[in-house]
């Protein structure tokens, strides 16, 4: 009886701490050498796919350059992601799955059924909004019925925005009791994509574009909070102000040119979400919070033209070819947008994409992300004036795939070990999920943040 099978597995004691599903790909294997580097005995982890053979080439061909005895012998499993029975026998041996085979959308889904289904925790690496979207209407219910953690968007989307937003929020409480009304979050990076990043970009450009009801639906800055029944629609004037950046601009508490980022349709919407489950207590967070992040809260998102700027440059310069290149930044994207937007352009993309490929050892080495970012009280202090908290988030490696290759495992690692049995179950994200403990766990293992001081 399917049914008792399922509710037996829930009751298992499993023999295996995580599992990382997709270790042939490109950023598997990243997580693979990782995990063989970092935690070669720590715990108790495996790999899975559906090709024995494959996984068996990887496993060996990093063990080799990346073992420290060259005699570790990896666990290999096998499930194929299109066989629903196969993935909940997979998750029936693990406590955490963590997977990194995309488009998630096309390939993700029945993995992340199998999770909800079984009571395992779940975490990935989609940049995808129509994924996590499908996720949360279809699961979150299930996920809480089972004593699931399902975490998507664990990689550079979205760890860097909603754990620096998070950690903002929680230097206003401690320094002035206040909430956020306003913050902005500005990133800078420097790396190369790969084959399944562009499939994962075309495929949201298929779906998003698919109609006009389902454009105008993904526009919802609050796309993400929709089933949340407990938490308040905001009003209409902080819906305009969450919009999404379409124009480039200048932040005066920066000194700097913005243009929009790529990224920021998803990831401003997983921390609005993360804002909504601290409202509705489903949050990892300590304390109650019944505004979330704080009144009106709204977040924005860019990346910072100024940046890419020598800074011995005179002020004056600066600025005006601050202005320049936030202006070339924005026309470039759309025009990128349009371009990629026409269907037989994609499709011709699609043909041309080589799978398994990826930025070379030396990009990814030289690669970093910095985010740069703010939080103005929701309030004013009892002097009358707004309080301001600055923050910064850095990693070395190229952002999609060797520092998101690290944030995945160490997630993975935080829902195996690091959370209380009060924490919230559901469809979360990973400040909801993990809070404070994924940022402790991140600094020990080479990632900053920090606050400016007072």
């Amino acid at each position: 009886d399917r049914s008792t099978w399922g509710k037996n597995i829930l009751k298992m004691e499993r023999r295996l701490d995580i599992v990382l599903f997709g270790a042939t790909g490109f950023t598997g294997k990243l997580v693979l050498e990782y995990m063989l580097t970092k935690y070669p005995q720590s715990c108790k982890w495996a790999i899975a796919g559906r090709n024995k053979q494959k996984l068996q080439a990887v496993a060996s061909e990093v063990v080799a350059e990346f073992g420290k005895t060259k005699k570790e012998v990896i666990e290999i499993l096998i499930a194929d992601g299109d066989d629903l029975a196969s993935l909940k026998t997979l998750c029936s041996h693990t406590r955490v799955v963590m997977t990194t085979v995309g488009p998630f959308f096309q390939y993700g889904l029945n993995l992340v059924r199998a999770c909800a289904e079984t009571g395992t925790h779940y975490c990935d690496i989609t940049g995808e909004p129509q994924f996590v979207n499908t996720v949360i209407n279809q699961y979150d219910e299930l996920a809480i019925k089972n004593k699931a953690r399902l975490v998507p968007s664990c990689g550079y989307d979205s760890i860097p925005s909603d754990l620096g937003s998070l950690m903002l929020y929680l230097e206003m409480k401690k320094r002035h009791n206040l909430g956020v009304g306003f913050l902005h979050n500005t990133t800078h990076l420097q790396g190369g994509g790969s084959h399944g990043t562009f499939l994962s970009g075309l495929g949201v450009l298929n779906h998003v574009l698919s109609s006009v009801q389902r454009f105008f639906e993904y526009m919802d800055p609050y796309l993400f909070c929709r089933n949340l029944r407990d938490f308040p629609p905001p009003r209409l004037t902080t819906m305009i102000a969450n919009r999404d950046f379409l124009f480039p601009g200048y932040d005066t508490t920066f000194g700097m040119w913005y243009a929009p980022f790529v990224m920021a349709m998803p990831n401003t919407r997983v921390v609005r979400r993360s804002h909504a489950l601290l409202a509705v207590h489903r949050s990892a967070v300590a304390h109650t919070a019944p505004l979330g992040y704080g009144s009106e809260f709204v977040y924005r998102e860019s990346t910072l033209s100024s940046k890419l700027l020598p800074a011995w440059l005179p002020g004056p310069i600066r600025f005006v070819l601050g202005m320049f290149l936030a202006v070339g930044m924005t026309l470039g994207l759309f025009l990128v947008v349009f371009i990629i937007a026409i269907p037989p352009v994609r499709r011709l993309i699609e043909r041309r994409l080589v799978s398994g490929t990826g930025p070379s050892k030396e990009v990814q080495n030289s690669g970093f992300f910095e985010n740069l970012l703010y939080a103005v009280s929701d309030s004013p202090k009892q002097n009358g004036q707004h309080a301001i908290v600055k923050g910064r988030i850095f990693s070395s490696g190229d952002p999609g795939y060797k520092s998101t290759s690290r944030l995945l495992a160490e997630s993975a690692l935080c829902l195996a070990f690091d959370l209380p049995q009060s924490a919230p179950y559901g469809v979360l994200t990973p400040a909801s999920a993990c809070g404070q403990h994924l940022i402790t766990r991140l600094r020990k293992a080479g990632v900053v943040f920090e606050v400016e001081e007072k």
